[in-house]
Order: structure tokens, then C-alpha cells, then sequence
């Protein structure tokens, strides 16, 4: 199975001080998980090797200034990018 976003490829507007990614994997996967600014500095990283299964990653926006995020998540050789708009 192909790993997916909670919220598909499009943006997601948080209020909140977090977000949670949900992805699933169909076989034992390298999984990387990175949210950039829009001046290409990492804000936050997370890099593993999971199992097969269903996983949520949640990323704290706190201390983040209200604007656009880009959070690349690859797992494999896939990689699916999300727009995080935070207000």
C-alpha cells in the first residue's frame, strides 16, 4: 500500500499548535519526515525504519510564526509533499 497523508496533498490550515501526519506501509520502509519554512530551513525532522503498518507522526507548531510550511514526508523511493498553512 502506498503511504498516505491524513488530509491527501492539498494544504491543511491549523489554529492549533499541532498537526499529525498518518501514513501506513506495506513493507519494512525507511521513513523521513521533514517540515521546511518557506526560506528552505528545517524546522523539524524525523527519520526512522518502520515495519509494515498504519503510524501517526504528530508535529508541534509551537514557537512557529503564523505562515506557510512545506512537510516532504518519503518513505521508500515515494516521496509526498503537504502544505501546511499555519494562522
Amino acid at each position: 500500500r502506498d503511504p498516505e497523508m491524513s488530509r491527501g496533498l492539498g494544504d491543511v490550515y491549523k489554529r492549533q499548535d499541532k498537526t499529525t501526519l498518518h501514513y501506513g506501509l506495506s513493507e519494512l520502509s525507511p521513513v523521513n519526515i521533514t517540515l521546511y519554512d518557506m526560506e528552505g530551513r528545517t524546522m523539524h525532522h524525523y527519520n526512522d525504519n518502520l515495519e509494515a503498518g498504519d503510524y501517526a507522526h504528530e508535529i508541534s507548531l509551537g514557537g512557529f510564526l503564523n505562515g506557510i510550511y512545506l512537510c516532504k514526508l518519503m518513505t521508500g523511493n515515494r516521496i509526498q509533499t503537504l502544505r501546511i498553512i499555519k494562522k
